[in-house]
């Protein structure tokens, strides 16, 4: 819990200083949050995890259709390309036999709790961005969290349909 309340401290006191230092209109801005959005998957995701119920995360074959009309598979193909995918792979904990999933479960519920905190900040501050009357810089705050954070989410609670799909066999 220290570790959410220090993230969540951090971001706050580095957002508000940014917004009176040089202001949501400033091309730097959007970059910054963008950044320190990243913290949430890496520093809050699991400790947040382990108070929602795995079952939250469980998608619709629909949903998951969804997913990939929306390109999922293509951004991870992008990730894998990069050679993203093998950086998070070293992070976590090799998969060699069956029992060794539902840890893998809890690091990709971990991802997607992280991820989903870090789109928050971003519409949370493009929502304030564009009650003061910054339009575009709004939209500008909104654009990173998509690759950054909505098709992590989408591609982590894809995989955890396949993980759940092997456990039930």
């Amino acid at each position: 819990m220290t570790t959410i309340v220090i993230t969540l401290g951090a971001i706050s006191v580095m957002t508000t200083s940014l917004w009176s230092s040089i202001g949501p209109e400033h091309g730097a801005f959007p970059f910054c949050i963008a950044l320190m959005s990243l913290a949430f998957p890496l520093f809050i995701g699991a400790e947040l995890a382990k108070r929602i119920p795995s079952q939250s995360f469980s998608i619709s074959a629909r949903s998951n259709r969804l997913f990939n009309i929306l390109g999922v598979k293509v951004f991870d193909s992008i990730l894998r390309v990069i050679k993203w995918n093998a950086l998070v792979v070293k992070m976590r904990k090799p998969v060699t036999k069956p029992s060794d999933l539902q840890s893998l479960s809890f690091d990709l519920r971990s991802a997607a709790t992280g991820h989903g905190c870090g789109l928050l900040v971003h519409v949370v501050i493009a929502v304030c961005a564009l009650s003061a009357g910054y339009l575009e810089a709004s939209l500008w705050i909104l654009l990173p969290s998509v690759p950054l954070h909505a098709y992590p989410i989408m591609l982590q609670l894809v995989n955890l349909r396949r993980i759940d799909g092997i456990s039930a066999n």
